[in-house]
């Protein structure tokens, strides 16, 4: 590998590390009562770019080098935290709006690699569901969390927002139709795990609500 290849190993390893730094934290300050406000002074839009904008401008023979696997389960860890946070929040801004999942999600909708980042993490799901990396039929634990994350994240959003909901259905409505299988997702998560039961129905809604966006598109009732 060249030195700038390696360089590039290097530089995307530090974002995934990153990326875990700020998941961990996020998730340990649920109870902050600072946490809002600090996301919304402190760069709370620096977040989603940072969450969205980790695979971008890096050839392929350096994502492979590291996995773009996990730096998708990353990302999507930040933006399930983020979500959450979302979700948890009516806080007036300045501007006399609120942080809320559909703010957040207008946010998203902006940033010009939404549609880059939405492809990996579809093709992220859509690998694990199809088995091709899994020789023990179940998924090992950090991806059956990076499925669960991924599929409460776009469930979430494609709810909240017609445009996030327009994007998936127009760019990845065969995945959602033929490769995003509950069949596929039911032999890979354990029978017993705790996230098996929440992460079959997310898939199931997000399944459901990007297809339904097909009809909404065609004008069918």
């Amino acid at each position: 590998m060249s030195s700038s290849s390696t360089n590039e190993v290097e530089s995307l390893k530090d974002r995934a590390i990153l990326l875990d730094v700020i998941y961990q934290v996020m998730g340990g300050t649920h109870m902050c009562p600072r946490r809002l406000s600090s996301f919304v002074s402190n760069g709370g839009l620096l977040l989603l770019t940072m969450a969205t904008n980790t695979v971008q401008h890096f050839p392929s023979h350096v994502l492979d080098a590291l996995g773009v696997q996990v730096l998708i389960e990353k990302s999507c860890g930040v933006l399930y935290e983020l979500v959450r946070l979302a979700q948890q929040a009516r806080w007036p801004l300045a501007e006399r709006s609120v942080v809320c999942v559909s703010w957040l999600a207008e946010k998203l909708v902006s940033l010009t690699n939404m549609k880059n980042f939405s492809f990996h993490v579809v093709t992220y799901i859509t690998k694990l569901l199809g088995g091709a990396e899994v020789t023990s039929g179940e998924l090992p634990a950090p991806s059956l969390v990076g499925l669960y994350h991924a599929a409460f994240v776009i469930n979430t959003l494609v709810h909240e927002s017609p445009a996030l909901a327009e994007l998936f259905w127009s760019n990845f409505a065969e995945e959602f139709r033929y490769y995003i299988s509950i069949s596929g997702a039911q032999h890979h998560l354990p029978p017993n795990h705790p996230l098996r039961a929440d992460t079959l129905e997310l898939l199931r809604n997000a399944k459901t609500r990007v297809l339904n966006q097909s009809r909404t598109a065609t004008g069918l009732n």
